[in-house]
């Protein structure tokens, strides 16, 4: 038998047997546990079994393999923890532990896959390493899609930082408390950094100070770590505590607009030879052609 018709044998065997098992079950399944932590349903986070939702927009995929993805223990309570608080941080890239895992799984079988048809097809055995390599791409991929959102929410804090402590300085020296200068500020739409700000003053709102302190954990858990949030956080607890905090904010708020002006300077200066670059091919290639384009006709006409 020829290995592309050995590859195709194989692939429609292991598809009619997850289509069996999706239907009749063949491989046996734990008991579903339903009971998850109280709050942790809507991200499908806790010590019961996790949904898998990154196959609901293929309803057949999502009969299929959701099952099976589910019932994989993904790894020790540790390490999930680690991932947990990497998806907050990230603004929740993936809705759940069991998502970003199942990503994982999905991407390296389908790359996988890909390389192993590449060389059934193409009889070329000398790559077969090939699908191996693509296989560790694509289970690596959702780290990479993780660490970006992670970097790139990190920039939104600290941008959004840079506009708007001084406003927040601002509210204190005109003798507004703390917990209702941060409401004012926190009503208008904002990023990450306003989004979770106002969830401080929802907290304290409901708890009184007594949520002070769980209140602002919260706080750092859900924003990228940085040393301007933590900055932030510890002047916000001295004003929690009456010390006044207005001018040491008002600092801070230009000391992040100076790193913000010289970050957007920067990537400024990079981008002004990329746009040469790009807009100088672009005349070129059409001035060659205006150029070379009549001699070479006429030599094609003349040989």
């Amino acid at each position: 038998m020829s290995g592309p018709v050995l590859f195709l044998a194989l692939l429609a065997a292991g598809g009619a047997f997850l289509l069996v098992d999706g239907v009749v079950g063949l491989i046996p399944r734990p008991r579903r546990v339903r009971g998850l932590q109280a709050g942790a349903e809507a991200r499908g986070y806790g010590e019961g079994r996790e949904r898998v939702s990154v196959l609901a927009g293929v309803p057949l995929l999502d009969r299929l393999l959701s099952p099976l993805l589910e019932d994989v223990g993904w790894g020790g309570q540790k390490r999930r923890d680690e991932i947990a608080d990497k998806l907050r941080r990230s603004g929740w890239k993936y809705a759940s532990v069991a998502d970003y895992y199942a990503t994982k799984v999905i991407l390296a079988g389908m790359f996988f896959t890909g390389g192993a048809a590449f060389l059934a097809i193409t009889g070329v055995w000398a790559l077969f390493w090939a699908p191996l390599g693509l296989g560790l791409l694509g289970f690596f991929i959702p780290d990479r899609e993780i660490q970006t959102a992670i970097d790139e929410r990190r920039r939104q804090v600290t941008t959004e930082m840079a506009l708007t402590l001084d406003r927040l300085a601002l509210l204190l020296k005109a003798g507004i408390a703390l917990p209702e200068a941060i409401g004012v500020l926190t009503e208008a739409p904002g990023g990450p950094f306003i989004a979770a700000l106002r969830r401080v003053g929802r907290q304290i709102g409901a708890g009184g100070y007594r949520e002070i302190d769980r209140a602002l954990d919260d706080f750092m858990a859900d924003l990228p770590e940085d040393p301007e949030v933590v900055r932030f956080v510890n002047r916000l607890k001295l004003g929690f505590q009456g010390t006044p905090v207005s001018e040491s904010l008002l600092v801070q708020a230009e000391r992040l607009r100076a790193k913000l002006s010289s970050r957007l300077l920067g990537e400024g200066l990079e981008a002004g030879p990329r746009l040469s670059t790009v807009g100088a091919f672009f005349m070129l290639v059409p001035l060659a052609l205006i150029i070379l384009g009549p001699p070479l006709i006429l030599a094609f006409n003349v040989f």
